[in-house]
């Protein structure tokens, strides 16, 4: 028995070597097929297999096109590819198909199948065919048993006679469209967050402007607080990104709820115009709290407690 990977290409390398081959193992390498190659170098393709009418989809798990992985190296060959395995169902329990190959360019492998389904996991197959090329004919048949491994993998084991005598082995053959998983459930699509450029401390929020609580909502979600100092990271962006127009953050030297910052201790949930005008931006601020975006108009202060808003970024 010769040890080859693949039938259809030991009879394309017997067409093109004159029939003159010497036995030898070839590695099989998972690669994916091209796509559809005619033949050249004057090659005549034997007829191809009768078109099947097929069950409706999903009758078997073996419907659909197999692909085996592309084989290099053999005597006077650089390729062989489009090594397809076509099968359908034609009943409940019988299948029909064709195997096709194409092989150094001019040799081309074609190969009725019919057989046999043995529940959801295995088959048997019969194919008979042969190889054609610069005007040689090869004719071979064989049998095989498929054996599901996955949903998109299936072993073949073969044996049968060819032109140049007995052969066997084995050959993985994997789905070329791989097929289709359950559509799972659609999950509610998440809030989609803004976009932020790398010097970007707001995190593209002031996209909600003119809408404040909106503005606020859109940066205490990146950030979500639990606490006076997480509660602060929150307030010291919205009044950055307000700063053009006169926000600034709150001096609170002592009290609760309170952020010792560059120097200065301020409110954690709270900003100040310009013109003393004041705002709260996080409600009920500290561990155990909401800490929960806000925008809520508090009245006017001193404007001596403001301090212009300062870059979130600086330590």
């Amino acid at each position: 028995m010769k040890n080859i990977g693949l039938v259809a290409t030991l009879l394309a390398s017997a067409v093109v070597s004159g029939c003159n081959f010497q036995s030898k193992t070839t590695s099989l390498l998972p690669t994916a097929p091209s796509s559809n190659a005619s033949t050249s170098g004057g090659a005549s393709s034997p007829s191809p297999a009768p078109e099947v009418a097929s069950s409706p989809a999903g009758s078997s798990p073996f419907v659909g096109t197999w692909a085996s992985p592309t084989i290099n190296g053999l005597p006077n060959i650089n390729s062989c590819t489009d090594l397809q395995w076509q099968i359908t169902n034609l009943t409940e329990t019988e299948i029909q198909g064709r195997v096709s190959a194409v092989c150094a360019g001019a040799v081309a492998v074609a190969a009725n199948l019919s057989g046999k389904l043995n529940g959801t996991d295995s088959l048997d197959l019969s194919a008979s065919g042969q190889a054609v090329g610069f005007g040689i004919t090869c004719g071979f048949s064989l049998t095989a048993v498929g054996t599901r491994q996955s949903d998109d993998s299936v072993r073949l084991d073969y044996q049968g006679t060819t032109c140049l005598g007995p052969v066997s082995g084995s050959e993985m053959l994997r789905r070329k469209s791989p097929s289709p998983a359950p559509t799972p459930a659609t999950p509610s699509a998440p809030e989609p967050q803004p976009a932020q450029a790398p010097d970007d401390e707001v995190f593209g929020c002031t996209r909600m402007l003119p809408d404040k609580f909106k503005y606020v909502e859109c940066i205490h979600d990146r950030i979500r607080p639990t606490n006076e100092f997480s509660a602060f990271e929150v307030t010291k962006r919205v009044a950055w990104g307000l700063r053009d127009e006169g926000a600034g953050l709150l001096l609170k030297p002592t009290g609760e709820n309170i952020v010792t910052w560059r120097g200065y201790t301020f409110a954690a949930g709270r900003i100040i115009y310009a013109d003393g005008h004041l705002f709260k931006v996080i409600a009920d601020v500290g561990p155990g709290g909401s800490n929960a975006p806000s925008w809520q108009d508090e009245g006017f202060l001193d404007p001596s407690r403001r301090l212009p808003a300062l870059d979130p970024k600086l330590p």
